[in-house]
């Protein structure tokens, strides 16, 4: 029953042995089980380190209680020994903690009545090292050099075995398996660093706003790099930091850097609307200066498929005022953007621009010298070709054909092991009568001749089929040929 103990009597008969006749000793014992308390103790205690001398402590209740009693001290206190308070709030921050000091803390639920307390539970922490983390980020223990200081010797220098410092798992752009790190507040005073990462250790740079947006960053062993993306006045965090497993002492510069003035953007950009022409799967643009502001010393290019969503391709260094954009297709549209800039600083507000480039024109031909434009590749069995695969053995040949267009194409179907397409782009055949015209043959792996067997009765050949596909054939084989439609 609920609320009393449970009551075990005992009795116990032990023969004595004692002169004369045998006796028998009796003797009883009560043993009194209490009840297990019915006061349920906290849930999912834990402790989170918000700086290095302050933690959250949160649990969740582990019943209907509303009061709490915890009791907290360096770890292996002695209970009673601790710091204590009652609170009615399932959360709590103690701060005055010391950074790398081991605590231990003990919560009970306090149902009250004849429920009483529960039972105490235990989480134990270590405070987090100063620096080590984005939100225990500290003090820079370094004075940025001047502007214009440069780097003929490394400045800085961070003992990464013997620091304290551990692995942060803070996503970075630098390179995708960030390793051990440190984290320093800045309040920038300039609108750029410039930062030399190619000292011992190759240590990588992030700066991060402060909500821990990465802003601007270092790749491998990048050496004067120039750093920008915020504003004067901003607070931000600088994070060094190493690759992978490595635990090396690192070695860099980083010095204050003004931008210089942005230039205007480019005028008269082209070509822009629909049939656009282009060789060999390139397609020329072209631009003219800014008419006014300062001179550009190069031409960042924007380029992609969707709008809104371009990718830097290079740039262009002025006087430079065109570039050659290559890999293109047939009756594709690109969008694309000319950004002019003036060292680190781009122009803003650019315009983007988009262009189709044409359909494959009627007659055509195509000449095998270079990747041929606007064809793709794949592989898979005949007839489906895969949807995933982009990339194929192809190469380029002169025999076996009779190079009137040019060099040939050489396609690789071996058996079943590869089957390859090299497939044109689309025609528009819907006027008028067409021809396909091929110069085509058959030649052993890695050979120069034609293969003196020629085809067997059961190869496959050549198909049209609303596109050129260049089919299986039969034993250890590459097809070598030429394309001419008209």
């Amino acid at each position: 029953m609920a609320g009393f103990p449970l009551v075990m009597v005992l009795i116990l008969i032990v023969p004595v042995a004692c002169e004369g006749t045998p006796e028998e000793l009796e003797a009883s014992f009560v043993i009194v089980v209490p009840d297990p308390p019915s006061c349920s103790p906290p849930l999912s205690l834990s402790a989170t380190a918000t700086s290095t001398s302050e933690v959250e402590i949160s649990w969740t209740a582990g019943g209907t209680e509303t009061q709490w009693t915890y009791e907290y001290g360096v770890s292996g206190f002695t209970q009673g020994t601790g710091t204590t308070a009652t609170v009615s709030t399932n959360s709590i921050t103690l701060s005055g903690l010391t950074s790398q000091e081991t605590y231990d803390i003990y919560v009970q639920s306090n149902c009250g009545g004849s429920e009483g307390d529960s039972i105490w539970s235990v989480v134990s922490w270590t405070m987090p090292l100063a620096g080590d983390t984005f939100e225990t980020a500290t003090t820079l223990p370094f004075t940025i050099s001047p502007e214009g200081t440069g780097c003929s010797t490394y400045s800085f220098s961070i003992d990464f075995p013997n620091s304290g410092f551990t692995a942060s798992e803070l996503p970075g752009q630098g390179t995708s398996d960030q390793g051990v790190d440190a984290f320093f507040n800045w309040t920038a005073t300039t609108d750029a660093l410039r930062y030399w990462g190619d000292g011992a250790g190759s240590p990588y740079i992030g700066i991060h706003d402060a909500s821990g947006t990465e802003i601007a960053y270092s790749t491998y062993n990048q050496g004067d790099v120039v750093l920008s993306g915020w504003e004067i006045g901003d607070e931000l965090v600088i994070r060094i930091y190493d690759y992978g497993t490595a635990m090396v002492n690192v070695e860099f510069c980083l010095e204050y850097y003004t931008l210089p003035s942005a230039p205007n953007c480019a005028e008269n950009v082209s070509p822009t609307g629909s049939d656009v022409s282009f060789n060999n799967g390139a397609a020329a643009i072209t631009w003219d200066a800014p008419s006014s502001g300062v001179a550009p010393t190069g031409y960042e290019i924007f380029w992609g498929t969707t709008s809104g969503d371009l990718t830097s391709i290079g740039v262009i260094d002025a006087p430079a005022t065109s570039a050659n954009i290559s890999g293109l297709n047939y009756g594709e549209t690109y969008y694309y953007s000319v950004v002019p800039q003036n060292g680190a600083s781009l122009a803003i507000g650019c315009a983007e621009y988009s262009l189709t480039i044409e359909n494959a024109p009627i007659p055509f031909s195509t000449d095998f010298t270079n990747y041929p434009a606007g064809f793709t590749e794949s592989e898979g069995p005949f007839g489906t070709p895969s949807a995933t695969v982009t990339s194929s053995a192809w190469g380029t040949s002169d025999f076996l054909n009779d190079a009137t267009l040019g060099k040939g194409a050489k396609v690789n179907i071996y058996g079943t092991a590869r089957d390859e397409y090299l497939i044109s782009p689309t025609f528009d055949l819907s006027a008028g009568t067409h021809y396909l015209n091929i110069d085509a043959g058959i030649t052993d792996w890695n050979g120069t001749e034609a293969d003196a067997d020629g085809m067997d009765v059961d190869d496959d050949y050549v198909a049209l089929c609303f596109f050129l596909k260049m089919m299986e054939l039969h034993g250890q084989s590459y097809i070598v040929g030429i394309l001419h439609l008209d």
